[in-house]
């Protein structure tokens, strides 16, 4: 079966998809993401659809906008429409390159895929890619989900986020590329060890680690690997309904932002499900634009802690988290921030980057002023960070938690880091 071949029945395993499909993929030059685009656009002509290619500029590298030329290039050979965007370097900062990089990379390919009614997202993850996340979350303590592996389909900011690639070795699409003369451009920082991916890349595809196989093949002893994380996959789906169901009779998330979970029933449930859902609930209710999920030593101590049942306060993931010793829940409260007010791209008002505020004009908004209602029947944390907001009509103060309405205006708590997908970050 031909490499093309292959990859139709790989995509078309991933849908549905609508018709006239319009679908986006995310390039970056390299020889994953270009294969994966030249066969994307053998796929949607002979579906019918339509493809745009997303190129991302970080702005960290002088040589990065000679390299989107050469890309561009091809695509205008292909005759594939492309859209470049960019991000301030600013952002991105000077530590955690890579993974702040990759928040905001995914968040301009999802807001241009949202803001242009495109569901599907394709990303060029390969089995290379599968292997190399499955030893660093190895070597960092994880549990079975975090084992699990890069998964096929996943949701960002409600768009499908697609990986067709991930039974397909990095030297077999070289390969294609090369049959077809296209070159691809290569990322200084894949050689830089003071990443820990391509340190994990670089001792994976060493002579020692096939040598500690005894395998002379290197895909033998990949396919190995890959059928592991295949079967800790299917063990970890298991889990999901487990979770699904402990979640629902036992959290509680208010309107206000806060969270309660109930733990009567604890001794009845398995750890790694009390686990995932600590920290689905610290990365809910903690909301920062750029939470990496909870560690799993953090998890675990926590955990211990409530099993003692006895009062304690700490702080996890920007949570502040109660338990006083008598009652049958624990509480999870956001850590105080700076007040804030910006819109996001979909137009609605985001305050303090958990509550959207929607159906106002911008002429109403005034001013905004702390709250100084005393609602008793809310902790003292979430009281503290409350606030009003002055409408111009007719000066009238409305509050979210007086569940007032002025002219259909609307607060509810929105967070910005949403149910997390990965539950620990190992």
């Amino acid at each position: 079966m031909s490499i093309l071949e292959r990859f139709f029945d790989s995509v078309n395993s991933l849908g549905p998809f609508e018709e006239k499909c319009h679908v986006a993929v995310a390039l970056s030059g390299g020889s994953d993401s270009l294969a994966l685009t030249i066969l994307l656009s053998e796929w949607v002509k002979q579906k019918g659809y339509s493809l745009t290619a997303l190129l991302v500029n970080h702005n960290l590298r002088k040589e990065a906008g000679d390299e989107i030329i050469c890309t561009t290039r091809i695509l205008d050979q292909k005759g594939i429409n492309y859209e470049l965007l960019n991000i301030d370097s600013n952002k991105i900062g000077k530590s955690n390159i890579q993974e702040n990089a990759r928040f905001y990379r995914y968040s301009e390919l999802t807001k241009y895929c949202r803001l242009n009614n495109i569901i599907h997202l394709f990303t060029g993850h390969t089995c290379n890619d599968q292997i190399e996340n499955f030893f660093i979350r190895l070597t960092r303590g994880t549990s079975l989900n975090g084992l699990s592996g890069i998964k096929k389909i996943s949701v960002n900011q409600n768009v499908r986020i697609l990986r067709p690639l991930l039974g397909f070795y990095k030297e077999d699409l070289q390969k294609f590329l090369s049959s077809q003369n296209l070159n691809w451009v290569e990322d200084p920082s894949n050689k830089n060890t003071d990443f820990t991916r391509v340190k994990a890349r670089e001792l994976i595809n060493s002579k020692e680690f096939l040598a500690l196989s005894n395998q002379k093949d290197q895909k033998i002893l990949f396919n190995r690997i890959r059928n592991v994380v295949d079967e800790i996959s299917l063990a970890n789906k298991e889990n999901e309904d487990s979770l699904l169901c402990f979640m629902t009779k036992n959290v509680t998330f208010y309107p206000e932002g806060y969270c309660k979970l109930y733990i009567d029933d604890f001794h009845l449930q398995k750890k790694d499900i009390i686990l995932r859902t600590i920290a689905q609930i610290v990365r809910t209710v903690g909301n920062q634009d750029n939470t990496h999920p909870a560690r799993l030593a953090a998890l675990e101590n926590l955990y211990m802690e409530i099993l003692k049942k006895e009062p304690f306060k700490k702080t996890l993931g920007h949570c502040i988290i109660n338990y006083n010793g008598k009652n049958d829940f624990i509480t999870f409260l956001p850590e105080k921030m700076e007040f804030s007010c910006a819109e996001n791209d979909a137009g609605d008002l985001l305050i303090n980057k958990k509550y959207r505020l929607f159906g106002y004009q911008k002429p109403q908004i005034k001013k905004f002023i702390s709250n100084k209602h005393t609602m008793g029947h809310l902790p003292y944390e979430i009281r503290q960070q409350l606030f009003t907001f002055e409408a111009l009509t007719g000066k009238k103060v409305i509050s979210f938690l007086d569940n007032e309405h002025y002219n259909n205006v609307r607060l509810e708590f929105f967070p910005q880091a949403g149910l997390a997908e990965n539950y620990f970050d190992n």
